[in-house]
C-alpha cells in the first residue's frame, strides 16, 4: 500500500500516508518498507533529511534479504558515504564473495 501512495497507482500520490504505512510495517519487520522508509530518509522527500536513520533502515532491510537495500548498503561501504569505507563489509551486505 505504500508504494501506492508514494507513486500513484490508483491513488493521489500522499507521502505522508505513504511513510506512515512504510513505518508500520517496517516496525513488523518488513524489509522492502524498511528499504522504503531508508529512501524516504535519505532523499528527505516528504520529510526532514536523516542519513544516519536512512543508513539505520538500510541496514535492517539489507540484513532481512532485501536486495535493493544490499546494493544500497554495499555502495554505501564501497565509496564511503555515510559510513566508514569498507568494501569487506560491502562484500558480506551484497553477497559477493
Amino acid at each position: 500500500m505504500g508504494e501506492m501512495y508514494k507513486h500513484g497507482k490508483g491513488v493521489d500520490v500522499d507521502i505522508d500516508k505513504a511513510r506512515e504505512l512504510f513505518t508500520i510495517a517496517a516496525a513488523g519487520g518488513d524489509a522492502a518498507a524498511q528499504r522504503n522508509l531508508a529512501f524516504l530518509y535519505a532523499s528527505g522527500i516528504g520529510m526532514e533529511e536523516d542519513r544516519m536513520r536512512a543508513i539505520l533502515y538500510y541496514h535492517f532491510a539489507a540484513t532481512g534479504n532485501d536486495h535493493l537495500a544490499q546494493l544500497a548498503m554495499g555502495y554505501r561501504h564501497m565509496y564511503g558515504v555515510d559510513v566508514p569505507k569498507n568494501c569487506q563489509v560491502r562484500r558480506l551486505e551484497t553477497g559477493l564473495r
